[in-house]
């Protein structure tokens, strides 16, 4: 399975919530807003940026938002995680962060074989990049939670830390801007993910 970009939480739903005869086996993440986007992406406004996210943030979980624009799923407003509780339905039930968890998630994603998660380094689309990686701001929206740190991998909510623990899963940071990438770099990880041993 490949995503890329919002793609990568459509690839999850897939190993994680769909009843399929077969199985996915390798799951491969480019940019993806696995925890969610803290911001609007590529708004270059210094001084209102701040006053216009939250204003967003206002809006974004309402019924007629969030049915018509696929960004508002995976919208998570850094400032308040319990109004991303309540109001959020996709990304809470895909990362298992309601609470009542889903134990069929956790079991479907952790018997996948290999994960790759790939971020660029200049990714200015997916805010905050760590997002990528499973990481994200702190509850005051300050700073940010590392994945070992954050009680999503603690408490193991999709098996994400027994992947890791159990070498399964890669992180990968390449040069370049949201799934811009070296082409050299980008066919070498790629072809040594799915290469069978």
């Amino acid at each position: 399975m490949i995503g890329i970009s919002q793609g990568t939480l459509i690839g999850r739903y897939v190993v994680e919530a769909c009843n399929m005869t077969g199985q996915v086996m390798r799951y491969l993440s480019l940019d993806g807003p696995q925890m969610g986007i803290g911001s609007l992406p590529k708004i270059t406004c210094p001084i209102i940026c701040d006053w216009i996210n939250r204003l967003v943030s206002k809006i974004i979980y309402t019924d007629v938002v969030v049915a018509n624009l696929g960004p508002a799923s995976y919208y998570k407003y850094k400032y308040d995680y319990a109004l991303f509780l309540k109001k959020n339905k996709f990304l809470r039930d895909l990362n298992n962060e309601g609470e009542i968890k889903n134990a069929l998630y956790k079991e479907r994603f952790s018997n996948l074989e290999k994960v790759m998660l790939i971020r660029g380094k200049q990714d200015s689309v997916i805010t905050p990049s760590d997002s990528s990686w499973f990481e994200f701001y702190d509850e005051k929206g300050d700073k940010i939670v590392s994945l070992q740190e954050s009680k999503f991998y603690i408490d193991d909510y999709i098996g994400l830390r027994k992947l890791t623990e159990e070498g399964r899963v890669s992180f990968v940071e390449l040069e370049g801007e949201h799934v811009i990438y070296n082409q050299t770099e980008y066919e070498l990880y790629m072809r040594d993910f799915f290469a069978d041993e």
